[in-house]
């Protein structure tokens, strides 16, 4: 029996996790292969990769582009005014280089003026976004680009991992990016992908061009792309082939500046698209995943502000009757007896709570097998698995929660 508000706030809570993680499942059940045909020709590929003060990672970023086993591509680096050696670094490759690299150097104006920049010089009928941190597998290009041969496809997006994950905080992150690409692929399934990430999402040219390019002021410019090619009905493909890894952050700070920006970008971009949201003509990008966006967030906040509250409320409660006794905890201690029965536990919150956690479990465990990673493969598996799994969603709660107070603050930060 629920005995508070926070209680019945909670069970809301968990009934939402818990439909919508058996919702995604059914769509697993249902999943059809995507057909894919054999590559008859090789259409020019443009990569486009922005870099603002990337001298440390641009060069792996290079040649794994120049590694690509393919024989029909242009490289575009739009070094987007920074301060540090990239320009040096981009110009060094491109003297050697045997493929055709574009250098083109601006102001710092941001990641979407950046991609606007480079589309300007592309002639490839498919191009790539690449962030300059990340570095593809040789064989990527001739795993997408078959693809296209439905041309209702206008992205194609592959697997991304992370890349030698060096402490706990990025092997956690390995945990979340695998089973973020399980949940895409579920919608996928749906034609309810409403991302196309910076690491080589795959595009038609001339759909993008059509569309007007990147939004220069949208701090998720890729998040943003992607609602709009839903909007006016583009199907985007989230494929289960390897081939792209990146660098997540190292450290708290720049993880929650990174999280901040993402998830903040989310809301206001879900809100800009509002109009989608509901709508039959949509399928389940309308009906179920646009407006889960948003609901994920709020669903944090209010969980983590519940379960605070009631931390709260039991600190408050304790103090009093420490209070009450003069705080003579020796006492206390003293005359302390366990005072339980099986009939004072929560079954029905508890009932809840242990299916979200071992569906969680189920799907890490697909998750992992899709991506064909080993859970072990970096090492302190337990450390990791625990932490990802009970800490780690506190965290991006808090992330959440601070961005909430942020927007009623009117607070919102450039790219």
């Amino acid at each position: 029996m629920f005995t508070s508000a926070s209680d019945i706030i909670l069970a809301v809570a968990y009934f939402l996790i818990l439909y919508f993680s058996i919702f995604w499942l059914l769509a697993l059940l249902e999943r059809e292969e995507v057909k894919r045909v054999r590559l008859k020709r090789f259409p020019l590929v443009s990569i486009l990769i922005p870099a603002y003060n990337e001298e440390k990672t641009i060069r792996a970023c290079l040649e794994s582009v120049l590694r690509l086993d393919y024989p029909a591509l242009e490289a575009v680096v739009i070094n987007d005014g920074s301060t540090d050696r990239t320009q040096h670094v981009v110009q060094s490759i491109k003297a050697t280089a045997s493929l055709p690299i574009i250098l083109i150097n601006q102001e710092n104006k941001g990641k979407g003026a950046a991609l606007n920049a480079g589309l300007q010089r592309i002639s490839g009928e498919f191009y790539a976004t690449l962030d300059a941190d990340s570095v593809v597998e040789p064989t990527l290009l001739k795993k997408l680009l078959p693809y296209f041969s439905n041309q209702h496809v206008t992205s194609v997006l592959p697997l991304l991992k992370i890349k030698n994950p060096k402490n706990l905080l990025q092997r956690i992150q390995r945990y979340e990016y695998i089973i973020n690409m399980f949940h895409k692929l579920l919608n996928a399934m749906l034609d309810s992908v409403h991302v196309t990430p910076g690491p080589f999402s795959l595009y038609r040219t001339a759909i993008v061009k059509q569309l007007g390019g990147y939004d220069e002021h949208n701090i998720t410019e890729d998040l943003e792309i992607a609602l709009r090619l839903q909007k006016h009905h583009f199907k985007i493909i989230q494929t289960g082939e390897t081939g792209v890894y990146t660098i997540p952050p190292d450290n708290l700070r720049d993880l929650y500046h990174q999280r901040n920006r993402w998830y903040k970008g989310a809301v206001i971009n879900s809100f800009a698209y509002r109009s989608l949201m509901f709508r039959k003509d949509y399928g389940d990008f309308g009906i179920v995943r646009l407006p889960t966006v948003i609901l994920a967030g709020i669903l944090s906040i209010v969980v983590l502000s519940t379960l605070a509250y009631d931390i709260g409320d039991a600190v408050v409660h304790a103090f009093v009757r420490l209070s009450a006794i003069n705080f003579d905890i020796v006492t206390l201690l003293i005359n302390w007896s366990l005072n339980f029965h099986v009939l004072d536990l929560r079954y029905l919150e508890l009932s809840v709570a242990f299916s979200v956690l071992a569906l969680s479990f189920l799907v890490m465990v697909v998750s992992f097998r899709f991506c064909r990673e080993k859970v072990s493969r970096y090492g302190r598996t337990f450390a990791s698995f625990i932490s990802y799994t009970l800490l780690y969603s506190f965290l991006l709660s808090f992330v959440w929660l601070m961005i909430g107070i942020d927007i009623f603050r009117g607070k919102i930060q450039k790219w």
